[in-house]
């Protein structure tokens, strides 16, 4: 069955969404949740207070976090890596690799393909360490943006969750208050935006983790499930996760540093770890068959 919409339908969708529907729940939080605690008694505007102390940190995160993934290129191939040019592609030293063991060459770009390279259609690139391509920032999620994308999502639900609990008192005080319906029915759909994004962020950000964790991309996870080899750059939680936050603790928490390595080459475990496993990444797949012995006539 075919999708109702089109190419240019889903993008224009998710466009809209992006930049028309989450500014306006941002808008009905601080207009019709925190301005009237804050202007209310004094114990409604020590809550208001406390809430925006709280808010403000997380709705700027989120924001920076979110203009850095889409202000940052996730990576692409140099363009001295041409496919007649044997010492660049000598240089690649790529562990995944064709059947008759050659380097990867995508027949879109005619450009050598390293480990984890991906081809976006919709970017027309060969991304590096690509992830997945995301509608929503019109870019796709590679080496270079990564982190920010995960530090974008996990504040984002963070915020959203906080937003949901803290506005849910005032959903239900314009509910039993004699207030214009329009602003009812405009509390109750951002209440339940809010509860729908926190738990498709929440559920979002855990699976990032837990592949940053296994050291897998969202394209190797969902190549793993479908038998081929997987975990071949595991190595191990901590390594994980310095090599795409960095060696400075106090940059964890921001988007800013640079990824470990060059997006081309990575460390990765020996190949008699995956070789008994199907794939790209299987040794025993980049050579030739062995011929079937003939017996002899009698």
């Amino acid at each position: 069955m075919k999708c109702p919409l089109s190419k240019q339908q889903t993008l224009r969708f998710h466009g809209i969404f992006t930049s028309v529907a989450i500014p306006a729940l941002f808008l009905t939080y601080l207009c019709l949740h925190l301005s009237p605690m804050l202007f209310g008694d004094r114990q409604m505007s020590g809550k208001a207070v406390l809430q925006l102390c709280i808010w403000l940190p997380l709705t700027v995160m989120f924001f920076l976090c979110l203009v850095t993934t889409m202000s940052t290129h996730p990576g692409k191939m140099p363009e001295s890596l041409k496919r007649d040019d044997p010492k660049d592609n000598y240089r690649l030293k790529c562990m995944e690799t064709k059947k008759n063991g050659e380097t990867r060459v995508c027949k879109f770009c005619e450009m050598p393909k390293p480990d984890r390279c991906h081809h976006c259609r919709f970017c027309k690139l060969c991304i590096l360490k690509m992830d997945h391509h995301c509608f929503y920032i019109r870019s796709c999620i590679g080496f270079y943006n990564y982190k920010s994308f995960v530090l974008c999502i996990i504040y984002g639900a963070l915020l959203c969750q906080f937003m949901l609990w803290t506005m849910a008192w005032s959903v239900v005080s314009y509910m039993n208050g004699t207030g214009p319906l329009t602003v009812k029915i405009w509390m109750c759909a951002g209440e339940a935006l809010l509860l729908i994004l926190s738990l498709l962020l929440t559920v979002f950000s855990i699976f990032h983790v837990c592949l940053i964790r296994r050291g897998l991309t969202t394209i190797e996870y969902h190549e793993e499930k479908k038998g081929r080899a997987g975990g071949i750059y595991d190595q191990g939680s901590w390594r994980n996760f310095t090599s795409i936050f960095g060696q400075v603790p106090v940059l964890w928490f921001f988007p800013w540093g640079m990824p470990h390595g060059d997006g081309m080459s990575f460390e990765r475990k020996s190949c008699e770890e995956v070789q008994s496993k199907p794939g790209l990444l299987n040794p025993a797949r980049r050579q030739p068959p062995t011929p079937k012995p003939v017996k002899a006539v009698q």
